[in-house]
């Protein structure tokens, strides 16, 4: 483009050969010295602050007075193929295995209880506490109450 303009053709009628506006020929990037000096600055900062992303070197270079977009930090970053380092799995804890429920292969081993409600015909909650044997699937106690407190099991036998 600058050498259609070169060699005598006016500005405007290269731009339209050419397809751009004028304005656009004419625009000049902002400060290829300071992108350059930036990008020292966030790999610097990276080098320093290994777990750091972009958000938080953005928030650095905020806070030091630095007027930077944060799109422009991200760019800056990409191109300086800058990463964070991938998140190790962490092992489990020895003492912390979960246990499969036990499983009921006869009559009485495991027996579970279950909370059901209900409404009366006066629209009351009937509160009602089933006990039952896995294996049978039998119920063996219900309790039912309109109110059962968490120390009912104290004061009580089912």
């Amino acid at each position: 483009m600058s050498d259609l303009v070169e060699r005598g053709i006016w500005e405007r009628t290269a731009c339209e050969a050419v397809g751009i506006s004028r304005s656009a020929y004419r625009y000049k990037g902002c400060g290829d010295e300071r992108s350059s000096e930036l990008k020292d600055r966030i790999v610097g900062l990276a080098g320093e602050h290994k777990r750091y992303g972009y958000r938080r070197i953005t928030a650095i270079l905020r806070r030091d007075g630095e007027r930077v977009n944060h799109k422009r930090v991200w760019r800056i970053w990409r191109e300086a193929g800058l990463v964070l380092p991938r998140s190790r799995r962490r092992s489990r804890k020895a003492g912390w295995r979960v246990e499969l429920p036990t499983r009921a292969e006869y009559r009485g081993r495991v027996w579970t209880y279950e909370f059901v409600y209900d409404r009366t015909e006066s629209n009351r909650i009937l509160k009602m506490l089933v006990v039952l044997d896995e294996y049978t699937r039998e119920c063996h106690r219900i309790r039912v109450e309109y109110r059962l407190d968490s120390l009912w099991g104290d004061r009580h036998t089912v």
